[in-house]
């Protein structure tokens, strides 16, 4: 193909920021109302964001080969004959979709080159008794590329320098509509969920309708604190607290920008923010890496400075990992800690094997009791016997994050 001659870079950034406005109005309202807005920004942004091509030209390389080329003879007949060429490769990085792009100053010039995802070569005739004009025809047409391409690079970081702020933009935008819109209703004296509907304050996603069941929503029941006795929490609580997690993994699943490229960490304060949305208020906190006897747990919910809620994130990565992760989380559990999750992230195709395999492991746990209960087709709370005490019992969900690999997870 010959490059720079198909969609002006002006048109391909102005559907770019078109493509991103249209997403963010099919937004739902409770997603952009409640989710951090600087996560739904970077979420965004490493969607959108362009990496502009970079031709290694130090590393170019060459490859002889034959063609047939058509001429004339002495008599003016037509025949074949064979010419020596050389492919000229270039590495280069970056969105190979570029090489479309025309940019707003452009060097006219027609030099044919062929696309693959890590390298590009163009085809030059080997002229073996003038070896200086085929080196300048290779000179030119790299000139050429190069020139063409840096003039595409100024117009796309312009375009990723800019990005973060046009998403905000766009973000403010659908929240004042939004806010509009509930104004609006007020007026006309309907009425309107509050923060304090459950179903509100989380995101009600529900990507996978044949995996995920989903827990009946009750009422918000009060944490159990009768007669000073240490805090725990009621059964029903601890449904809503694990469909609140169960609720965000939905949301990751559905939203792959969310987690592609971002860190267990990242994931973990995305988990975090949706309990603190649901949970926070003056007699209950949701925090994370919170030192609690031999270490530090991911995500912990207090209750007056006692935990009532401790809960692991971990990434699948086999039978032992999986084995040490339970352990870990045994080992910071206090005798007055009964309330526990491990959230597994399975970066795997093929979730339903790999689910069957750990609950495999599950029943065959020293500390395992029994099955207490099943969320849904693959969640499951179990009943464990703590290690320092195997007459007192713990429970354990154990919840499951399908977050592919071919999503460019940084885990």
């Amino acid at each position: 193909m010959k490059p720079f001659k198909d969609t002006a870079t002006y048109d391909f950034i102005a559907n770019k920021y078109s493509y991103l406005k249209n997403e963010i109005e099919n937004l739902e309202d409770n997603y952009i109302l409640n989710v951090d807005e600087n996560t739904i920004i970077n979420s965004f942004f490493d969607k959108y964001e362009i990496e502009p091509i970079n031709l290694l030209i130090d590393e170019k390389y060459a490859k002889e080969d034959k063609k047939e080329k058509l001429g004339k003879d002495f008599f003016g007949n037509s025949i074949c004959y064979n010419v020596t060429i050389l492919k000229v490769y270039i590495p280069y990085y970056g969105n190979k979709n570029l090489f479309y792009l025309q940019p707003s100053t452009i060097i006219f010039f027609s030099v044919e080159i062929f696309i693959n995802d890590d390298n590009i070569f163009f085809i030059v005739e080997l002229d073996k008794n003038n070896i200086h004009n085929t080196k300048s025809k290779i000179e030119e047409n790299i000139e050429y590329l190069e020139k063409n391409i840096e003039y595409i690079k100024n117009e796309i970081t312009v375009y990723n320098n800019s990005l973060k702020f046009k998403i905000k933009e766009n973000i403010k935008n659908r929240k004042e509509k939004i806010l509009q819109s509930k104004k609006i209703l007020e007026q006309l004296n309907i009425p309107v969920a509050t923060k304090d509907d459950n179903e509100n304050n989380t995101i009600p996603v529900s990507i996978i309708k044949s995996k995920r069941k989903k827990i009946v929503q009750r009422p918000k029941p009060e944490i159990i604190n009768n007669f000073n006795l240490d805090p725990t929490i009621s059964e029903d609580i601890y449904l809503e607290i694990l469909e609140t997690i169960i609720s965000a993994g939905e949301s990751l699943e559905k939203y792959p920008s969310l987690y592609s490229m971002k860190s267990e960490e990242a994931i973990r304060d995305f988990i975090l923010s949706n309990l603190s949305s649901n949970f926070d208020n003056d007699n209950l906190s949701a925090t994370s890496e919170t030192f609690n006897r031999n270490g530090k747990t991911d995500i912990l919910l207090k209750h007056k400075n006692r935990n009532i809620f401790v809960a692991e994130c971990k990434i699948w990565r086999g039978k032992k990992q999986f084995l040490d992760a339970i352990n870990q989380l045994q080992s910071y559990l206090t005798w007055r800690d009964t309330k526990t999750a491990l959230i597994l992230f399975i970066k795997e195709k093929n979730i339903s094997a790999i689910i069957e395999k750990i609950n495999v492991i599950i029943s065959k746990h020293p500390h395992l009791i029994s099955k207490n209960k099943e969320l849904n087709e693959y969640d499951i709370i179990y009943d464990f016997s703590f290690k320092q005490d195997d007459t007192k019992k713990f429970q354990l969900a154990v919840l499951f994050y399908h977050l592919p690999d071919d999503k460019k997870i940084k885990l």
